[in-house]
């Protein structure tokens, strides 16, 4: 819940959120994983990948804007996976 992410530290929410999406990738049959579904969780796993980088290169993102930013593209991104199902 964002409630929970926001507790805890940037790092491990980019994990938990990283870690959530590889599931949903790896719980889709093959066939699935260029649908709209798939190509959905693979475009937020590469932003989560693409922030992570820009942290790791030094990058100091305001925390609470990109939770919302990150949060926002989330629910946007798998409101669609109920749709599509």
């Amino acid at each position: 819940s964002p409630a929970l992410l926001g507790e805890l530290a940037l790092d491990e929410v980019l994990r938990q959120l990283r870690g959530f999406l590889q599931r949903r990738l790896g719980g889709l049959p093959r066939a699935q994983l260029g649908s709209g579904s798939g190509r959905r969780a693979f475009r937020l796993l590469d932003e989560l990948q693409r922030i992570q980088g820009a942290i790791d290169a030094g990058a100091n993102p305001n925390r609470q804007l990109l939770l919302d930013s990150l949060m926002s593209q989330f629910q946007r991104e798998m409101v669609g996976d109920t749709i599509d199902q």
